[in-house]
């Protein structure tokens, strides 16, 4: 795959980032999204230092990541089952 080299901005401050063609987009979101939670966590708490919003930042992610892993793999899990029983309702007949 073709990598190229972009630089991003978080924080306030600039990081080049070798990414995949296809990746860059995602990327570049991923930085947007970053920055506009850093600007909620620096309205909602003024005493913190940029530090503790990117551990905010990072701590959001992860959590909403975390959980969707959990919800696909129910839905998974439930697709798998109702795949298994119309196999076994087909398999009778």
């Amino acid at each position: 795959m073709t990598t190229i080299t972009i630089h991003i901005n978080l924080a306030g401050r600039s990081y080049p980032a070798t990414v995949n063609v296809v990746q860059e987009q995602y990327v570049r979101k991923a930085s947007k999204q970053i920055n506009e939670q850093i600007k909620k966590y620096a309205a909602q708490f003024p005493s913190t230092d940029v530090q503790d919003q990117l551990a905010l930042s990072a701590l959001d992610n992860l959590s909403r990541q975390i959980q969707q892993e959990d919800e696909w793999s129910i839905s998974q899990n439930q697709t798998q089952s109702l795949v298994t029983e119309i196999d076994g309702l087909l398999s009778t007949k």
